[in-house]
């Protein structure tokens, strides 16, 4: 059976094409107004170790500063302390949830190309399949 390099040649060279924008491809960004990007940053910021540790270290001066000073601004039981982070906890929610919405929509456009990349893959490699048992064909019938 012989292989049509030709045919092999442009398969690979679609698939690499292929391959090459879905890697250059930035998804869901070429829609995101300023609010959806502010989104992301501060949910990625919130998400992180380091606001977990700053914010920690925030609460525990606060509470400190607050038991053991004569004149402490917010005294047991933390009233403006808990307002503040009923607030930070109003707030973060909503960009929590606009965060994942992108992040599934991006999710969802990356499936559609992936699948887009794999049909034309397999056209080729079906083209390319019935080429060579043409190619096999006319060669059976040559010889025998």
């Amino acid at each position: 059976m012989a292989i049509d390099r030709n045919n092999l040649a442009e398969l690979l060279e679609t698939q690499a094409h292929i391959l090459k924008e879905l890697k250059s491809l930035k998804y869901g960004d070429q829609n995101a107004n300023l609010a959806a990007k502010a989104a992301d940053f501060v949910v990625s910021m919130i998400g992180s170790w380091k606001f977990l540790v700053c914010q920690s270290i925030l609460l525990i001066i606060w509470i400190v500063i607050n038991i053991y000073s004569n004149s402490g601004w917010d005294q047991y039981p933390f009233i403006l302390l808990n307002l503040m982070l009923s607030f930070q906890a109003a707030y973060s929610s909503p960009l929590i949830l606009m965060a994942s919405n992108r992040t599934a929509e991006r999710d969802r456009e990356r499936a559609a190309d992936a699948y887009r990349s794999i049909e034309h893959i397999e056209r080729m490699l079906d083209s390319m399949a019935a080429h060579m048992a043409d190619s096999s064909n006319k060669e059976d019938g040559s010889h025998g």
